[in-house]
């Protein structure tokens, strides 16, 4: 798997990411089952600081309104 990504991230920039609240998984560093993942080709984006804010994005609301997002557990 972390070659796939590697390999993704030589042609591709995360510009969006959010972890699906149907599958919180407590106490690891990737704490969902499912991560959603927006890439956009490198060569249509130029980036202007590799630290970018995903909270802030008013896409990223929790999936299951029922539940807590997994970003927002302890």
């Amino acid at each position: 798997m972390l070659d796939i990504f590697r390999s993704l991230m030589l042609k591709f920039v995360s510009v969006n990411y959010h972890m699906n609240n149907y599958g919180c998984i407590e106490g690891r560093m990737l704490n969902s089952q499912a991560i959603e993942v927006t890439l956009v080709n490198r060569k249509l984006i130029k980036v202007n600081h590799q630290i970018r804010s995903f909270s802030l994005n008013p896409l990223n609301k929790a999936n299951n309104p029922n539940e807590v997002d997994c970003q927002m557990k302890e």
